[in-house]
């Protein structure tokens, strides 16, 4: 009857079920044919769960398996996870608790599935070079680059650190008339009350000139600069001649100009002189379709990963869950870290930051992205127990906290 009842719930999810009612039936059955999911029981007749899994394992290497028990203790729920189950449903469970569970068992496989697919990703998503537009955020963007590219305007681009807005500049500039001149790039914070932007343009051979953090900029410089911009002339000196402006000028923000504006420590001339051509580039939380992408090239970058990318697909689901505050350089770290702490083999959940994974576990209200631990407790949570014997007792208590 409950195996009915389950059956039936499943199927009305969309789900393909085949039932069984003892393990050596199933075990037939798993060798005869592939399955993306395996419920089974604890106790059975003729063998116990643990038994069925590891034959399961055998049969149908990589399938998650979910074990459903009578005994619901947190020995005999770590016991199956260590031996490899998925996740355990300690009875009696709930209808939402089995389809949570075995919509995260699913997401498991869909990680799982799409690894070799990191090693070549499709060439459309690589419009430019080091620049990964999966996302129809990161599209807009490389149409906006190749309808600026040719012009010779300033341009603006905004958006939070980290998010890449220096890569789009050099991308601007290789595509656009100056491309066989000099790239330069000014770091506005470093500049100095006193200086010129007619100093700096005489004495550079650049094509493009690129003025990052461009709200650091002393304030005589700025009005300086809207000028040069406006008129597309500047003097070197004050008493030298005019020259024409022959640089493209590029200008990059992670604060609201606008709001410097108001407080008297940006000059307006200047921000309408650049919001004339701005380009927003999106962090990477808004870019979910990229990060997978990047991952995989930066596993290829740090471990000269060609063929099968060493990454289990719970390390990678927590990896593209976690919201990447930092942008590009935090997941570009976390990569780095993560390679260095696997010995240059596979990357498992536990060779992650141990912030990076509370948060991926415990999930949070305002981002709809990260992995709520009800979803997600078995793998990662047997994983994250793995090198971290003094938290045993804490996740212990979750894991029955957790358990309906």
């Amino acid at each position: 009857m409950v195996l009915k009842c389950l059956k039936s719930a499943l199927s009305a999810d969309g789900h393909d079920i085949a039932t069984v009612t003892a393990g050596d039936m199933a075990l037939k059955l798993v060798g005869f044919q592939s399955f993306d999911v395996i419920i089974t029981d604890y106790a059975m007749p003729g063998m116990d769960g643990l038994r069925f899994l590891e034959i399961a394992q055998e049969k149908s290497p990589g399938v998650p398996v979910i074990m459903a028990t009578g005994y619901g203790t947190a020995d005999t729920a770590l016991e199956a996870m260590q031996k490899g189950a998925f996740d355990y449903l300690a009875k009696p469970f709930s209808l939402e608790s089995l389809r949570t569970t075995v919509g995260a068992a699913l997401e498991y496989v869909k990680a799982r599935n799409s690894i070799p697919a990191l090693t070549n990703p499709e060439p459309s998503t690589l419009p430019f070079p080091h620049i990964v537009a999966a996302s129809p955020s990161m599209k807009d963007v490389c149409a906006r680059i190749a309808e600026l590219a040719p012009r010779d305007g300033a341009v603006l681009l905004q958006g939070e650190p980290g998010t890449g807005k220096e890569i789009l500049a050099r991308t601007l500039h290789a595509r656009g008339a100056t491309r066989d001149e000099l790239f330069e790039r000014v770091d506005c914070a470093r500049l100095r009350e006193g200086g010129t932007i007619g100093l700096l343009l005489d004495h550079s051979k650049a094509g493009s000139m690129y003025f990052r953090d461009i709200g650091s900029m002393p304030m005589l410089m700025q009005k300086e600069l809207a000028g040069v911009i406006l008129t597309r002339r500047f003097k070197a000196r004050e008493d030298g001649a005019i020259q024409l402006l022959r640089t493209r000028i590029f200008a990059s923000t992670a604060t609201h100009l606008e709001k410097r504006v108001e407080q008297r420590m940006f000059d307006n001339d200047l921000l309408h002189a650049l919001k004339e051509t701005t380009l927003t580039v999106p962090p990477l939380r808004e870019r979910p379709e990229d990060v997978r992408i990047l991952i995989g090239l930066m596993l290829r970058r740090f471990l000269n990963a060609t063929e099968k990318m060493p990454i289990d697909p719970e390390a990678l689901m927590v990896l593209e869950n976690y919201p990447w505050p930092g942008n590009l350089p935090e997941l570009a770290e976390t990569i780095r870290n993560a390679s260095c702490l696997s010995g240059g083999m596979r990357i498992r959940a536990q060779h992650l930051p141990r912030g990076l994974l509370r948060m991926a576990t415990t999930g949070d209200q305002e981002n709809d992205r990260q992995i709520d631990l009800k979803q997600f407790r078995g793998r990662v949570v047997k994983n994250f127990l793995q090198n971290i014997k003094q938290e045993y007792e804490h996740v212990l208590n979750k894991i029955e906290r957790f358990a309906p």
